[in-house]
């Protein structure tokens, strides 16, 4: 059980873990090590997916390409940090350069014991360079960051693998002590209300963000699921960005038209010339900055 979780690290790790998942990434290689225990465990006490568990980093890397190669999805690969983090390269490279999804989840040390001497606390952030679709260097688990941030990050990681062009990406994950799962925090319960915000994720089983494809039309069962969550929400709010085009203008106005939620239109979208939706917030930013305004008007669907 998630909220069961005795430290944040392990919970944070088991979010990361359970997102993944929902996802479709199933196939965990780990090399163990002290700085990526959070990672190790969550992976190893979650029932939905399988473990491999290979001693040599260079060699789970391989194997993870091996079985993206064969399966067309990706593997997630946990090490420790440090030279443990460079030896993911030689496969990182061919999987970049063969278009095979992979995802690194690097443990590493928090930014104040980077660079101290040891082999271990070297600078690990876009160690891989180009030769990843995306890169993420994760903070420390923080009761200030809210859930929803490692479940977007997670779902944003696996649609940058594996969309055209496939390839690795690298989620560099920061841990302080405890790195065991003891009770060194306050009680587990209190974990409840810092998941609060993501209640109707924990009792679901799918992603908490899906991607449309880019290179083609959506398929109608996912337009129907568009539609039937559209529909459930009792207070939602349109958020439009660039519209590259006249169409998708009146495509965005028809749209504000038939669902009557708020706008929130940022500059690019060019709604402030010619015909805009009568429900256009102007300078929403500045009302979302009202934190007790805010609060009290969270919508259930953006």
């Amino acid at each position: 059980m998630i909220a069961a979780a005795p430290t944040l690290n392990s919970l944070w790790s088991r979010l990361l873990v359970e997102e993944l998942v929902r996802c479709g990434c199933s196939y965990f290689c780990i090399s163990p090590g002290s700085r990526s225990t959070p990672l190790t465990l969550a992976a190893a006490e979650h029932p939905g997916l399988q473990t491999v568990i290979c001693l040599d980093e260079r060699g789970s890397a391989y194997h993870a390409l091996g079985y993206a190669r064969a399966t067309g999805r990706p593997a997630a690969l946990i090490c420790t940090s440090g030279t443990a983090v460079a030896n993911l390269l030689p496969a990182v490279v061919e999987a970049a350069q063969d278009g095979v999804p992979m995802l690194l989840l690097t443990a590493d040390r928090p930014p104040e014991l980077r660079h101290t001497g040891a082999n271990q606390t070297i600078d690990q952030a876009k160690i891989y360079g180009d030769f990843v679709r995306w890169q993420v260097d994760l903070p420390c688990p923080d009761r200030a960051i809210a859930p929803e941030f490692v479940l977007t990050t997670v779902d944003q990681a696996v649609y940058r693998a594996t969309a055209s062009p496939a390839g690795p990406v690298h989620l560099n994950c920061m841990f302080r002590e405890p790195l065991a799962p003891v009770a060194a925090e306050a009680p587990v319960e209190t974990f409840s209300d810092y998941l609060q915000p993501i209640g109707r994720w924990l009792h679901a089983k799918a992603p908490y963000t899906r991607y449309a494809s880019r290179w083609m039309l959506p398929e109608p069962s996912e337009l129907e699921m568009v539609v039937h969550k559209i529909n459930r929400a009792r207070r939602g709010v349109l958020v439009l960005g660039m519209l590259a085009n006249e169409e998708d203008r009146l495509a965005a106005v028809a749209l504000a038209k038939v669902l009557r939620w708020p706008v929130f239109a940022d500059v690019t979208s060019g709604l402030s010339l010619g015909e805009s939706p009568r429900d256009l917030i102007p300078f929403f930013n500045h009302i979302l900055f009202n934190e007790a305004f805010a609060k009290a008007h969270q919508p259930e669907m953006i």
